[in-house]
């Protein structure tokens, strides 16, 4: 009786407050979830091979070492993914994480990245995480984690500097301004582990560089890079 009860007031909420595309704003049909297929369609997936030389992982190794580093889309201004990751960040949409996430499970080698023994979502400082709500790559991470079978890590490092945010434009060195801004958290034995660094775009690789270098610092660490964006 109350699942009845339950399912009628959800078709009923579904009713007047039906599901809208993210991106567009459509109605979505019930086979779509998130953005409709005609937007999602319209995404630019970067394809990116991981295991292979691509522009990303070119550009972060002339910093830290790598073994894996893609991006699942392409980062144009004023494109999709930019209204989409805006959002995300700064209008409360959550959800838009975990979708994304699924997107990594759905697309990205998994046996390439079972080789990973955890996934590391790109830490925020405490302040900026109180003012937003959410971490915007925790639900990126928790799925793509939970798909390949191995821990999901908050535990491992921290922000401990509130850099300004390098994406504004106003920031005229980010490689300085995220110097120090990463410590380890003081546990007892990490070594041995290949990490998996998850951030939401990388521009300039400066904050990525920063984290994975304090990583680094662990014996005998590892470290792959997967960003839901990518900007040239």
């Amino acid at each position: 009786m109350k699942k009845t009860a339950s399912s009628f007031w959800s078709s009923l909420w579904q009713l007047f407050f039906p599901p809208l595309c993210y991106s567009c704003g459509r109605v979505l049909q019930h086979y779509e979830n998130t953005l409709c297929l005609q937007c999602e369609i319209s995404l630019t997936e970067s394809h990116f091979a991981p295991d292979k030389p691509n522009p990303m992982q070119q550009r972060l190794a002339e910093h830290v070492p790598v073994e894996f580093a893609t991006a699942l889309f392409l980062f144009y201004p004023q494109g999709k993914i930019e209204q989409l990751l805006y959002q995300l960040k700064y209008k409360g949409q959550e959800k838009l994480s975990a979708y994304f996430g699924c997107w990594a499970a759905r697309e990205l080698p998994p046996t390439l990245f079972r080789q990973c023994t955890a996934v590391i979502p790109m830490p925020l400082h405490t302040k900026r995480q109180r003012k937003r709500g959410y971490n915007q790559v925790q639900g990126f991470a928790e799925k793509w984690a939970t798909d390949l079978g191995i821990p999901l890590r908050n535990d491992v490092v921290w922000r401990k500097k509130n850099t300004r945010q390098l994406a504004s434009g106003k920031v005229k060195n980010r490689w300085e301004e995220v110097q120090d801004a990463f410590v380890l958290y003081p546990i007892t034995e990490m070594s041995d582990n290949h990490w998996l660094l998850v951030d939401d775009v990388m521009t300039s690789g400066a904050s990525l560089c920063a984290c994975a270098k304090t990583l680094l610092q662990i014996p005998r660490s590892k470290i792959s890079i997967v960003t839901i964006a990518y900007r040239k």
